[in-house]
């Protein structure tokens, strides 16, 4: 295996002994393989996408015949677009996963013109050698970051990729000039979004005084009323169920405010700027008028199903995923009543004027499963509940275990109920008694992770956030979520979440056995595949 000496790093040029030992800082040697694609989905109807279209149409045009090719890559480094000269340079790009849909970044890939203009934020040229893979060192590449004119926020990269031996100066150039042609039609684009915002939030308020925002990409349009009612928590909160509410097509929900309240609201789509919505709250301010119905949120099914067991004293199996609150929901069926918890390998004594909660039933081995079924059917008055794992691949003789209670709760991953995070993250804080809150664009940070360990992982990274950050609101890079090598790159939509929580949870169902979970799920095992690999789920 090859790696990079002393002599060979310092005969390189400055920014390309910076980018290897970045490189290498990795993990990376010269040897090392590409390893497999991050593929996720992407947003084809992006501004970026939409803004670089006629330019990138331009540019191929003039590299047509030329074994060179036109890529972008948006602000999470991930490939959006690609354009050939020649049909020939594709197998090329294949080969080095050069490919729509991949992120390609300096911790995979190593020293190249995409993955570095991206790590710098400036222009540079990588030639042959000068990449620290192997299989790069056959090309030679001009990359230049596309910032937005408006906001400084980095939106993408362009590169233009070629052939070691067919490498040319005046190709930086032209990487450069298109770029800035990029930025130009994004600020073009920005004020036209921009316009079509106010519009809609002056068309609202006109006709309204109760609490008005307007959610764009980059920029949130609120009236005096919507900035008292709305913390920065609440409108991220606000943010996503209005987008859900969209897709849904009824327009409508209800928002928890930070004084516990539901609020009422209405929503609708920006003529004129894409992703963009307008919401108005049916909020109590004085003269203030609208013809949003209000509404009464449902009570917790999970709270209303424990509050009557604990009435009735009736047995409950309670399942849900590590860190979704098992052990929290058993104390919360206590109540003031005495409350037991055992281990699944404890002699199973149960307590005779209170609850006794057996956790992690799904570790039960065979002999502990007859000991706790005999104790159960020994005294059947006695108040019993059982914490388990969902229940998908439990043995038989442990959902005979689990059939003696009468009452079961499912206790839904974090992951599910997306809505809900920044309530509780808000919750969280609060106990924590430092006074913190989150920026909007940490809220959103929050409800876009994935949330293996459920509200466990969540409290966890919240605690660490505050113990690690100075004082103020807490934002995204407090959190320590990296969101740049999260699997599926920059958050999914609502629908494509969404459908991709749907896959996992049938891979999960069938063991990871994909023509089973195809057939449940009603597609082919073909589109499952492609489906699996365009959102990132490999």
């Amino acid at each position: 295996m090859r790696t990079s000496g002393p002599d060979e790093a310092s005969s390189l040029r400055p920014e390309i002994a910076s980018a290897w030992r970045r490189a290498e800082l990795s993990g990376l040697n010269p040897g090392s393989a590409l390893g497999e694609p991050e593929l996720a989905a992407f947003d084809e109807g992006s501004r970026l996408l939409l803004a670089a279209g006629p330019v990138l149409d331009d540019v191929a045009e003039r590299l047509a015949d030329t074994r060179f090719s036109l890529l972008l890559a948006d602000r999470d480094s991930r490939i959006v677009a690609r354009r050939l000269g020649t049909s020939g340079l594709a197998r090329a790009l294949d080969a080095v996963l050069a490919i729509p849909g991949n992120r390609y970044s300096e911790e995979t890939t190593g020293t190249n013109s995409l993955a570095s203009a991206y790590e710098v934020r400036t222009g540079i040229a990588v030639h042959g050698e000068e990449h620290f893979l192997e299989p790069l060192k056959g090309f030679t590449c001009f990359g230049c970051p596309i910032v937005h004119p408006a906001t400084g926020r980095l939106e993408g990269v362009l590169d233009v990729t070629g052939y070691a031996r067919d490498a040319h100066p005046l190709l930086s150039s032209v990487v450069g000039i298109a770029a800035r042609s990029i930025e130009e039609r994004l600020l073009a684009g920005s004020a036209a979004r921009e316009q079509a915002m106010l519009r809609a939030y002056r068309a609202r308020t006109a006709r309204s005084r109760r609490p008005v925002i307007v959610f764009g990409d980059d920029m949130v349009l609120a009236n005096e009323a919507a900035s008292d009612l709305l913390d920065g928590t609440t409108q991220a909160m606000l943010r996503e169920l209005a987008e859900h509410a969209a897709l849904r097509g009824t327009g409508r929900g209800t928002v928890t405010l930070p004084s516990g309240a539901d609020v009422a609201f209405e929503s609708g789509p920006v003529d004129g700027a894409a992703h963009a919505v307008v919401v108005e709250l049916a909020a109590d301010v004085p003269g203030a008028r609208s013809a949003i119905p209000r509404r009464r949120r449902p009570d917790d099914p999970v709270a209303a199903t424990l509050a009557r067991a604990r009435r009735e004293r009736r047995r409950v199996a309670i399942r849900g995923e590590a860190g979704t609150g098992r052990t929290h929901a058993a104390r919360v069926l206590a109540g003031d009543a005495p409350v037991r918890f055992l281990d699944p390998d404890a002699d199973p004594t149960l307590l005779a004027d209170g609850l006794t909660v057996v956790e992690h039933v799904h570790l039960l081995d065979d002999v502990a499963a007859v000991r706790l079924s005999a104790a159960l059917d020994a005294d059947p008055s006695a108040w019993v509940a059982l914490t388990v794992a969902p229940p998908d691949r439990l043995r038989p003789d442990l959902q005979a275990l689990l059939a003696r209670c009468p009452v079961g709760v499912e206790l839904v991953a974090l992951r599910h109920r997306r809505a809900e995070i920044p309530g509780l993250a808000r919750a969280i804080l609060a106990d924590l008694g430092t006074g913190r809150g989150l920026t909007p664009a940490a809220a959103r940070a929050l409800m876009h992770w994935s949330w293996p360990g459920n509200v466990q992982e969540l409290a966890t990274v919240l605690r660490r956030a505050v113990d690690a950050s100075p004082a103020g609101d807490l934002r995204p890079e407090d959190l320590g979520l990296d969101h740049r090598s999260h699997r599926g790159g920059r958050s999914l939509s609502p629908l494509r979440q969404a459908e991709a929580d749907a896959m996992l949870a049938a891979l999960r169902r069938h063991g990871g056995n994909k023509s089973h979970a195809a057939a449940e799920l009603g597609i082919s095992r073909t589109t499952l595949y492609r489906r699996v690999r365009e959102l990132g789920l490999e």
